[in-house]
């Protein structure tokens, strides 16, 4: 999609998503840093998505959003712009209370957070009604179709981000 809008640019996509994988315990942050070892090629923009299992382990809030502070400062403190991701609904919302307080709380921190970083809000741009529900393999994970919709979702909010940033350099 970005390469459509901005002929020209050179768009390279890196997914290092594991399943099962946590930002606070897991290998989030060691990924993240393999990309940006030295030798590597400097990534304009980082988008970092995730927590959704923190959430449902149980993981503290504040450790998740901790955690999340160091996933992004690895891309900020090598000149990448990070475009933070909030956790996205689940079709099990309407049945866990518990995990959507949970969820809301660490969105809300997400939402709030801004050191050099950018904020999409992916739980209020994917509905979960019956109309959507083609998007859940499960009670919180995606199928194909989910995926590319978020793609398409976030790929439109980096987007305007671009073309902001870039009608301010000129």
């Amino acid at each position: 999609m970005l390469s459509m809008t901005m002929p020209g640019t050179e768009i390279e996509t890196v997914v290092d998503g594991l399943p099962g994988d946590l930002v606070s315990r897991g290998k989030f942050v060691e990924r993240t840093k393999k990309h940006f070892e030295e030798g590597n090629e400097p990534f304009d923009w980082t988008i970092v998505l995730g927590a959704t299992n923190d959430i449902a382990y149980a993981v503290d809030n504040e450790e998740i959003f901790e955690s999340f502070k160091k996933v992004w400062g690895i891309p900020l403190s090598h000149g990448s712009k990070v475009l933070a991701i909030t956790v996205p609904r689940a079709t099990m919302d309407g049945t866990n209370l518990e995990l959507v307080e949970r969820r809301n709380a660490v969105n809300k921190d997400i939402l709030g957070y801004s050191n050099d970083g950018h904020v999409f809000d992916l739980y209020t741009a994917l509905p979960c009604d019956g109309a959507h529900a083609k998007y859940w393999d499960d009670a919180i994970h995606f199928t194909p179709e989910g995926y590319n919709f978020i793609g398409d979702k976030i790929g439109i909010a980096l987007m305007g981000l671009i073309v902001a940033e870039r009608s301010r350099q000129h």
